[in-house]
């Protein structure tokens, strides 16, 4: 996770959450389709909040306070996939 990175575009869902961890769990619940997550830490419009981000968002990101972005790994993807199939 990278703290001050914040992915633009491509949003699969937007989910209310409290924490970044929990943003990754999130996308690790819907992956393959959930390829990157950006959490919202502190807006007043949309606080503790996470947008999880389909193929085809922008990886090079935007800079910006607030926001915390992970991507999950293929790894990761692996995992699930392996979870799925027991």
């Amino acid at each position: 996770m990278v703290d001050g990175l914040n992915f633009q575009g491509h949003d699969l869902k937007g989910v209310a959450m409290t924490r970044p961890k929990d943003c990754y769990g999130a996308c690790l619940a819907h992956a393959p389709n959930c390829r990157a997550f950006t959490f919202i830490k502190d807006s007043s419009r949309t606080a503790m909040r996470c947008w999880l981000k389909r193929e085809g968002y922008q990886t090079a990101g935007w800079m910006t306070g607030g926001t915390i972005s992970g991507v999950l790994s293929p790894r990761d993807r692996l995992m699930k996939k392996g979870r799925r199939s027991r």
